[in-house]
């Protein structure tokens, strides 16, 4: 009895599909115990066949056959929607989809195959037996499935060069020498390494950005009140844009009045100059004038807020970024010392009339007489020729007890030599007034 094309096709793959059932059934030792499983669907599949009508065998090209749906194994993915079309099995030109670049045969019901672990199939012994020849499939009309061709070639990994632990700031403004590196200057004879207690220390030669000492610098921490050098900043930047003047009187909002930690004890609907509310945010600290300022300048603390934090991408402070102009302690607001110092070098450099507004021992306000809170403005440098400029401290039980300083040595010369250092994490005021004065010395004494 001859069979048509189509039968002898189903017969080989219900064939196919029993000695699969056989092999998953067990391996080794399972495949004997498979064996009459095998031979019973084998004969159940022939005895299915042999009872259906027969076929005429097909007379037309192969080329003209019909092809029976494609049989999905799974969705495809990415990247193979074009390997996926035409591709025609060597038997019985069938088209198959597939599951991925080698997952999966173009002819599931082919010989010798086997469906691995993730239940996608691999062809077997049929890509020997001269299936990788693509002449074999160029004669056929169809296109060498995946699981045939060759794999290719990985893509080359693109490498990512690690951040540097050294980088220079950029010229800006051009006037302001940046910290060019944070490997500290070698040592002068004679004098011994500085030791702090601070978490985080950077002491710089602030006319050539040259690092005198420095450990922790990079790392970000909690600014505290050292926060309301930016808020100078800003606030200066508005007066040299002509958006305020500092002899603007600005009245003080309840928003302002009234805020906890150190102030400068302002009142709602008290008036207030810029100038004197610069000097009170500086030399007392001030938290009420820092509100006042951000209101009178932007309109409010969150558009100030916004600018501090444009500010400090334009100055190239990547460790900045700011929630509040106060320095109260909030989730992502930080700075590093070293953005800290880079902001100190751009007030001094740029901004000379800021000066008075942090370079004084006491502030006197509404009848009353306030003293700064920075103690190098207590500390007695005569001896080295050396005048503190101030800046500002802080303190949070986050940050713990901050200071950044700037003082200035008149050489013989009549050149003036200026170091600028910045103390974060110390465990006390008394830790705090004792290293102000003493990074001072020693960084002189390293010029």
């Amino acid at each position: 009895m001859t069979l048509g094309d189509g039968r002898e096709a189903r017969l080989r793959r219900a064939a196919g599909w029993a000695s699969q059932v056989g092999r998953r059934v067990g391996r080794r030792g399972a495949q004997r115990r498979a064996r009459p499983i095998m031979a019973l669907s084998a004969a159940l599949a022939a005895l299915s066949l042999l009872a259906a009508p027969p076929l005429a065998r097909a007379t037309e090209p192969e080329a003209k056959r019909e092809t029976s749906a494609p049989r999905k194994l799974g969705a495809l993915k990415p990247g193979d929607a074009a390997h996926a079309a035409s591709i025609t099995a060597p038997e019985a030109g069938e088209t198959a989809s597939i599951w991925g670049d080698d997952d999966a045969s173009s002819d599931p019901w082919g010989e010798d195959g086997a469906w691995d672990q993730n239940d996608a199939w691999r062809g077997g012994a049929s890509a020997s037996r001269g299936w990788r020849d693509p002449s074999v499939w160029r004669d056929r009309g169809a296109a060498m499935p995946l699981s045939l061709r060759p794999a290719p070639p990985k893509p080359t990994p693109v490498v990512t060069p690690p951040k540097p632990d050294v980088e220079a700031y950029p010229a800006f403004p051009p006037g302001v020498p940046p910290i060019a590196t944070l490997r500290p200057r070698t040592l002068k004879p004679g004098v011994a390494p500085f030791e702090s207690a601070a978490r985080a220390l950077l002491a710089i030669d602030a006319d050539t950005g040259e690092v005198l000492h420095q450990h922790g610098a990079y790392e970000p921490i909690h600014p505290a009140s050292m926060t309301k050098v930016m808020t100078l900043l800003v606030a200066l930047n508005a007066v040299q844009a002509g958006e305020i003047a500092l002899d603007d009187p600005i009245t003080v909002s309840a928003n302002a009045a009234g805020r906890p930690g150190s102030t400068m004890a302002l009142r709602a609907g008290q008036k207030a100059t810029l100038s004197e509310l610069l000097t009170g945010l500086m030399v007392v600290s001030g938290n009420d004038a820092a509100i006042a300022v951000a209101e009178a300048v932007a309109g409010g603390v969150g558009p100030f807020v916004a600018r501090m934090n444009e500010t400090a991408k334009a100055l190239g402070l990547e460790e900045s970024s700011f929630r509040n102009p106060t320095g109260f302690t909030a989730k992502g607001h930080r700075m590093s010392a070293r953005d800290i110092a880079r902001l100190a070098q751009i007030v001094i450099e740029e901004h000379p009339e800021a000066a008075p507004m942090f370079s004084r021992r006491r502030f006197t306000w509404s009848g009353a007489v306030m003293p700064s809170t920075n103690p190098l403005m207590y500390a007695d440098l005569s001896d080295i020729n050396v005048t503190p400029e101030g800046l500002k401290t802080g303190f949070t039980g986050a940050a713990g007890y901050c200071v950044v300083i700037s003082a200035v040595r008149r050489e013989a010369s009549g050149e003036a030599r200026r170091v600028i250092a910045v103390l974060a994490g110390l465990p006390s005021k008394a830790a705090r007034r004792a290293e102000a004065s003493q990074v001072v010395r020693w960084a002189f004494g390293m010029l």
